[in-house]
């Protein structure tokens, strides 16, 4: 039997495991009435929407208060299996006789995770199991169990070597499935189902499926996270690093600088890492962690401008902690992202430092349940963050600045993508008329508490975002910018910004005429853009007319234009009144500033420049 691979790879666990019962036929056992043995019935399927817990109903045949469960009260070993016992992880292991074969890790905090429940009872001298088992739309529960006790381990590499009980087969017509029950230690059961076919003496397939629980309400469901990772791995180099990397693994570096362009190909024995000229893929990996010690100063880089420093491909559950991450180039050009996911589910980022000259911080292509905490991403050369066709993504208390060129947030075909508590500062999406947030036409994009400060865009989103009490400070629009720098000869200088002005102004009016999704943030930041934009130009023909007009004439014009100026912020200020400390306040005010402003450039042209 082709067992050697599992039991290698369970062994590595240290505790190990435990296994599924027969999901695929529905089944069920009554539970013991009036000391007759209990009956089969027909198997019941029931929608499995939260995950309920084993029914009193099924207890009420225990012979023994559930104190017994307590192992000091225990008078044999097997005693101390009684009590309720919660689903914490399994190992799936199948192979064929032609070679193949398949693993597979599902931890109880998974998305879409079965949810399983086990109660181990007594009636005089016999052990029965009671076990409930939802995943999906569906819920499966068998009653009455008889547990039998066999002097042998429940499958070859069990830790437990002495002792397992074998459940009695709840299903007539199937007898290929062996089903057992064992300890690890006083609050670790395992539970395996091992299965086999043959033809005649030969067998052309294999399964072992073993599931861990735990007792209900133990301590080692707090840290859910930490139970995905059977081995830890200390290291100091960067061939150590990408030689460590494997299924159900934490990696912690110790303080140093990891140069993965400086590694030697030829020293990677590691079939989940493919090696490239200056880069290295992460791929096919499951439930593991590259974490920087605590309280050390860890940095990994690339001396390549043409691919991502750290890259992940075709697994589950990765997560990157008190990293520093970036590309060991000058700023410029960069086609390689900072860090990029593909084909993942379940990423975590935490505690990080993310910077360019990557083209984005965070690259993620088909990919889902991301969490990214506490993480800086900084200095990037196309944007902040590139989602495509990735769902369910969360940026909680994070920085994200000083980068630039395109659109700062590009997605596509992405939903459940929320930004909450985090900052962005100084980001300049200036080229190619970009906007700070480009989506496509469905994507679904939640700003919730977040702060943008001195940033610089053409348009803030080409589609709808939810914006949720965030804060805009000194963001600006980049048309305004243009006004500033352009050269200014003569008069047909400024009348040719004007027309530009105008321009603007008349495909502003037209968004808000025609476009019924503008939530109040993007129309209080249009009606900021629009005054900037007059605003500019008005300076920009005010330092002329200074440079060009008669002393007395522009002392003249000085003294109207503070007048002006007085009664524009008069006007603003009572503008605002009726909406005074409302989301509205902003628009309001910067729209009435616009309108003077537009119409005193108006005029000032109409007087000095035609």
């Amino acid at each position: 039997m082709k067992k050697e691979y599992l039991m290698k790879k369970l062994s590595a666990a240290g505790i190990l495991l435990a296994a599924t019962l027969m999901l695929g036929a529905c089944g069920s056992q009554a539970p013991a009435e009036n000391g007759e043995p209990a009956q089969q019935e027909a198997g019941t399927q029931e929608g499995a929407e939260g995950g309920e817990q084993i029914t009193d109903a099924a207890s009420e045949t225990a012979s023994n208060d559930e104190a017994n469960a307590k192992s000091d009260a225990a008078e044999t070993p097997q005693d101390a299996m009684v009590g309720d016992w919660e689903f914490a992880y399994s190992m799936d292991h199948s192979d064929y006789d032609e070679g193949e074969s398949y693993d597979y890790c599902t931890m109880c905090d998974d998305p879409y995770a079965p949810s399983a429940n086990l109660r181990i009872r007594k009636e005089g001298d016999q052990f029965i199991a009671d076990y409930r088992y939802a995943a999906y739309e569906s819920e499966y529960r068998y009653y009455g169990n008889e547990l039998t006790l066999k002097e042998e381990a429940a499958y070859d590499g069990c830790d437990n070597k002495d002792w397992c009980m074998e459940m009695s087969e709840p299903f007539e017509d199937v007898d290929e499935t062996i089903r057992k029950i064992t300890l690890l230690d006083e609050d670790t059961l395992i539970e395996t189902e091992e299965y086999q076919s043959k033809e005649g003496d030969e067998y052309f397939y294999h399964s072992l499926y073993v599931k861990t629980f735990f007792r209900k309400d133990s301590e080692k469901f707090k840290d859910k996270e930490q139970l995905r990772y059977f081995n830890t791995v200390e290291v100091s180099t960067p061939e150590e690093l990408l030689n460590a990397i494997a299924d159900n693994t934490k990696v912690v570096l110790n303080a140093g600088t990891y140069n993965l362009s400086k590694v030697d190909s030829s020293k990677i024995n590691n079939p989940h890492i493919t090696s490239g000229l200056f880069s290295h893929m992460v791929d096919g990996v499951s439930n593991y962690c590259l974490e920087g010690k605590e309280g050390a100063k860890v940095e990994i880089l690339i001396d390549d401008a043409y691919d991502a420093v750290l890259s992940f491909q075709n697994g589950s559950n990765v997560a990157l902690h008190n990293l520093t991450v970036g590309h060991n180039v000058e700023p410029g050009y960069c086609s390689g992202s900072v860090v990029y996911f593909e084909n993942l589910s379940g990423i975590i980022v935490d505690n990080c430092k993310l910077y360019g000259s990557g083209t984005y911080g965070i690259e993620s292509y088909s990919s889902s349940y991301m969490d990214v905490k506490d993480t800086d991403i900084y200095e990037c050369t196309y944007g902040l963050l590139s989602l495509r066709s990735t769902s369910t993504v969360h940026f909680d208390n994070c920085t994200l600045r000083d980068s630039r060129e395109y659109s700062m947030l590009d997605v596509d075909s992405a939903y459940d993508i929320l930004f909450e508590n985090c900052e962005f500062k100084n980001n300049h999406a200036t080229a190619q008329e970009s906007c700070f947030v480009s989506l496509s036409e469905y994507d679904d994009v939640t700003f919730k508490k977040c702060k943008f400060v001195e940033n610089e865009y053409y348009v803030f989103s080409n589609y709808q975002v939810k914006m949720e009490d965030c804060e805009i400070e000194n963001n600006m629009a980049v048309y305004s910018d243009i006004i500033n720098s352009q050269r200014i000869d003569d008069a047909s200088d400024l009348l040719a910004l004007y027309e530009e002005a105008e321009k603007k102004q008349a495909e502003a009016d037209k968004k808000l005429e025609t476009d019924e999704t503008l939530d109040q943030t993007t129309l209080n930041q249009m009606s900021y853009e629009s005054f900037q934009i007059w605003d500019g130009l008005l300076n920009r023909i005010w330092t002329y007319l200074g440079n060009t007009m008669e002393e007395d004439a522009f002392a003249s014009l000085t003294a109207a234009q503070k007048e002006w100026v007085k009664n524009k912020e008069a006007a603003q200020k009572e503008a605002g009144l009726d909406f005074e400390g409302g989301s509205m306040q902003p628009m309001v005010e910067y729209a009435t500033a616009a309108d003077w402003t537009e119409k005193r450039v108006k005029d000032l042209i109409n007087k000095y420049l035609k």
